[in-house]
């Protein structure tokens, strides 16, 4: 629906948005950027991974500086929170490393098994060009002496003086040529 450029400045956009409001820097929550910038090199061809992870530099770089702090008076609470914060990161970090390199290991073994049968196939074609070139030089080798016993055979046949014995068997090895010229 959308390209993968615009979702991921999307993302990254979403996510600078919600950190600014959430503490900034301070959120550990802003570790997302991280996959962010994973799936986007992955995604994306090499100058605009570079300009992407940029972009996240310097949303981080920004957010550091300009974030609106949030009000938890309790420290316990608060370390808490950012505990559980760092966590989530974490998981989903773990989730999305893994559900990229499955499928990139998929690809990859899908890339490899066309290859084989590509390779295969190749093997397979080149085998019956060298048998077709085989079959073709045989039948020129064969042409030439059936030929020759052709001309003769038809020369007895032409003879009136011929047995009719000996004429039968001319006349078979005159079929018999004529299917071997067939083949």
């Amino acid at each position: 629906m959308f390209s993968p450029q615009f979702q991921l400045v999307f993302d990254l956009t979403s996510w600078g948005s919600y950190i600014y409001l959430s503490g900034g820097a301070t959120n550990p929550l802003i570790s997302v950027f991280l996959p962010l910038v994973a799936i986007g090199t992955i995604v994306l061809g090499k100058v605009q991974a570079w300009l992407y992870g940029l972009a996240a530099i310097l949303t981080y770089t920004f957010l550091w500086r300009f974030y609106q702090p949030l009000a938890i008076a309790d420290a316990q609470t608060a370390t808490r929170l950012h505990l559980l914060g760092m966590w989530l990161v974490f998981v989903v970090s773990a989730i999305v490393v893994i559900w990229f390199i499955l499928q990139m290991t998929k690809a990859i073994h899908e890339r490899d098994a066309a290859l084989a049968e590509a390779r295969e196939q190749a093997i397979r074609n080149d085998w019956l060009v060298s048998m077709g070139s085989l079959a073709a030089g045989a039948a020129h080798e064969l042409s030439t002496p059936l030929g020759t016993m052709n001309i003769l055979i038809d020369d007895w046949l032409d003879n009136v003086g011929l047995p009719p014995d000996q004429r039968a068997d001319y006349e078979l090895m005159h079929s018999q040529i004529e299917t071997c010229k067939q083949a």
